[in-house]
């Protein structure tokens, strides 16, 4: 059984969902805004998604006290061993910017989230590290572009940073 299949099989949909259409609107329900992001050749996506209602519902060892960043979204595109670590934000350039820091954080802690979600659905998955992993920022301006100067390579990672609210999968390579 295929990794996409271990995920939907074991983890509450609420959290993970099989995605083919050409277009995935990415919401953040608490400032209500979306980003179109669309996919372009093979289009079977599989979307982590609500993991900070996760961690506030079903995190009891954490007793509330300490509550462990997250980012948005992941995508996983298994056939092209893809992961994409989406964190979304809706704010003044300047206040983004002052936040890169922040943002980084949120982006890396996804990755922690991806592996511990594949390990509570395929404990002998160990394949994750041969997947090409994005990290991506999206701050929601009408105005489409990647602000190259907060782009940052770290630790063999690499962070991307735009403005926009329509993307192609793409762009974010």
């Amino acid at each position: 059984m295929m990794l996409s299949q271990k995920l939907l099989n074991n983890i509450n949909s609420r959290y993970v969902s099989q995605n083919t259409t050409r277009d995935i609107i990415l919401t953040e329900k608490k400032k209500s805004y979306s980003v179109n992001i669309r996919i372009s050749g093979d289009n079977d996506v599989i979307l982590i998604k609500n993991i900070e209602d996760l961690k506030q519902n079903h995190l009891p060892y954490t007793s509330g006290k300490f509550m462990p960043k997250d980012c948005d979204y992941i995508l996983i595109r298994e056939e092209k061993k893809e992961i994409f670590f989406i964190e979304l934000k809706s704010e003044q350039q300047k206040k983004f910017k002052r936040r890169k820091n922040d943002i980084i954080t949120q982006l890396c802690a996804g990755e922690e989230w991806a592996r511990h979600l594949i390990f509570c659905s395929d404990p002998d998955f160990y394949q994750i590290e041969e997947y090409k992993k994005y990290f991506v920022a999206i701050n929601k301006k009408s105005l489409k572009q990647c602000i190259n100067e907060l782009t940052e390579e770290k630790n063999g990672r690499k962070f991307t940073f735009w403005n926009g609210c329509s993307f192609n999968l793409s762009e974010f390579k």
